[in-house]
């Protein structure tokens, strides 16, 4: 009988140090999770190739677009495509001083004060500017 439960606790003390291991060293189904993964990932990818060529005319429109606003935002800012952060930022501040319904009441300043920032919104959205 003491042998049986000598062999008993050591088949359990066995098992503890692996699942010890396992999870030390992250194998097992973790493993095998990540690998369905990564599987999954490649299938898609695939997947996504079929279809970008496919949309190829749709993306190229959506990037013209986004080009023609972003084209739109700086004339509406009055600065060029090429002026420095602090220019745009010192620009928007003059607006903003100019249109903001604080000091201007009138409805058409309402509306440009809308639009300018709009327009700065998307310049520091793609320039990554900070306000």
């Amino acid at each position: 009988m003491d042998k049986v439960l000598e062999i008993i606790f050591r088949i359990l003390y066995y098992i503890f140090i692996v699942m010890i291991i396992q999870s030390i060293f992250r194998t097992g189904r973790r493993s095998n999770n990540r690998e369905r993964d990564d599987q999954r990932s490649n299938f898609s990818n695939d997947q996504h190739q079929q279809s970008s060529s496919d949309d190829y005319y749709s993306n190229e429109q959506q990037f013209n677009q986004e080009e023609k606003s972003l084209i739109q935002a700086y004339k509406i800012m009055g600065v060029s495509t090429s002026a420095t952060d602090a220019d745009i930022k010192k620009k928007y501040r003059e607006l903003a001083k100019k249109y903001h319904p604080d000091v201007n009441g009138s409805k058409e300043a309402q509306k440009k004060m809308s639009e300018i920032n709009n327009a700065y919104d998307l310049i520091t959205e793609k320039r990554k500017i900070k306000h």
